[in-house]
């Protein structure tokens, strides 16, 4: 929270709590964490790649699949490697 108050405008606050969330298996709390951070830095390439990752994880349905492959296809116009947007 202190992080957050001192770097209001910086996503790496919501970029760590994202990667916590997600290592703990709180998939919706990630998901929220990463959304944060691409609404402060819409070309987060490594946000929008861990995003489609937690949308993949658990049994996806066909909106969270199709969010998953945007996501993915965002993070490579964003210059993200290749190898990385396909997994």
């Amino acid at each position: 929270k202190v992080a957050a108050a001192l770097l209001r405008d910086d996503p790496r606050p919501a970029f760590r709590r994202a990667q916590v969330y997600g290592t703990l298996g709180d998939r919706a709390r990630a998901e929220g964490e990463f959304t944060a951070v691409l609404a402060r830095a819409p070309t987060h390439a490594d946000a929008l790649l861990y995003r489609a990752l937690v949308r993949l994880r658990g049994a996806p349905d066909r909106a969270q699949l199709a969010g998953a492959a945007a996501d993915a296809g965002a993070a490579l116009e964003c210059g993200a490697p290749p190898v990385f947007a396909l997994l």
